[in-house]
């Protein structure tokens, strides 16, 4: 198809790369990431000592070295020591202020950077019980949300401009959005090729020995009792493994992916009822990242006034961005 404003193809690709985005989508994104990591942070809270420190289940990956570090490994194993309960605690209640600056928008692009530290952090001291290659997708997205400029709307710091009269920009580089996207594209893409090359996706028998392990939820375990053919399960099956292998093509398409966001919210919803693994629904939170800018624009902008109308009266700015 040629383009209107006769740009060659090479030329279109790096428009759509290096080329200015409405700052909305980001700006929502960051604010979906920062209730997501919000609420994960308040369910672990409780065990903190249990989870990171020297009297729980924390097994880090690098060992302590034995005197003072040399390689980076024993510097890795000595920053990924778990600490002691009151420490870990404090770790934990700063990791949390953190999330909060950056879903508020307060120097939240500083705030993204110290948390994918912190990332790193709990991803080596906890390497060897819970953590997941999930860890290393959020990790990515967190630093390249860190480069963008998600803060400009929808923030402290948008507000702050606004009340010094600064106007909010109309576009911000777009590449951070870009990369964000093609990480869960090649997310889904992978697992679904892993899937179809896997001889133990050749049929629904996984999915039945998931829903009948300690991954189970009680939802799970009534659907895997319920009496369905195994045919059922070979169709589940094979939904996944196209799901995943079609991703990158339907996400990106300007009609079809709304049937994907459709299928991809099922998807994800479906897997946390049942199996109990709720970590994955930040890939739907992505999906504002794929859709259409000025659908972004119209609906979170409406969203945002919303949220002005309950401040007090003598606290309301109207930001330039609206």
């Amino acid at each position: 198809m040629s383009d209107p404003l006769g740009r060659t193809p090479r030329e279109r690709l790096e428009h759509y790369y290096f080329g200015s985005v409405p700052p909305h989508a980001l700006g929502a994104f960051r604010i979906l990431w920062g209730v997501y990591f919000l609420i994960a942070w308040a369910w672990k809270l409780p065990h903190v000592a249990l989870y990171y420190s020297s009297e729980g289940m924390a097994f880090p990956f690098f060992p302590a070295p034995v005197g003072m570090p040399g390689t980076l490994d024993e510097v890795t194993g000595w920053l990924s020591q778990a600490p002691a309960p009151a420490v870990a605690l404090s770790v934990y209640l700063f990791s949390g202020l953190v999330i909060i600056l950056f879903l508020v928008g307060l120097r939240a692009r500083a705030a993204l950077s110290v948390h994918a530290v912190l990332l790193v952090y709990y991803y080596f001291l906890q390497m060897h019980t819970t953590e997941s290659s999930y860890d290393r997708a959020l990790f990515i997205i967190t630093v390249l949300l860190a480069m963008s400029r998600c803060d400009e709307v929808f923030s402290l710091e948008a507000t702050r401009r606004a009340r010094r009269g600064e106007a909010a920009r109309d576009s911000i580089p777009g590449w951070p959005q870009r990369l964000i996207t093609f990480q869960i594209a090649f997310i889904y893409l992978g697992t679904g090729i892993y899937k179809l090359t896997t001889p133990d996706w050749s049929s629904g028998a996984i999915l039945v020995d998931a829903l009948e392990s300690d991954w189970s939820t009680a939802v799970g375990f009534w659907f895997v009792s319920s009496s369905l053919p195994n045919a059922a399960f070979d169709l589940l099956v094979l939904q996944t493994i196209l799901m995943e292998v079609w991703a990158p093509f339907l996400l990106f398409h300007p009609v079809l992916r709304k049937l994907f966001f459709l299928w991809g919210v099922s998807f994800h919803v479906g897997i946390a009822v049942m199996l109990n693994i709720p970590p994955f629904l930040f890939m739907v939170l992505s999906y504002v990242l794929f859709a259409d800018p000025d659908w972004v624009r119209r609906y979170s902008l409406r969203a945002h006034s919303l949220v002005i109308r309950f401040r007090p009266a003598g606290r309301q700015v109207t930001e330039s961005s609206s």
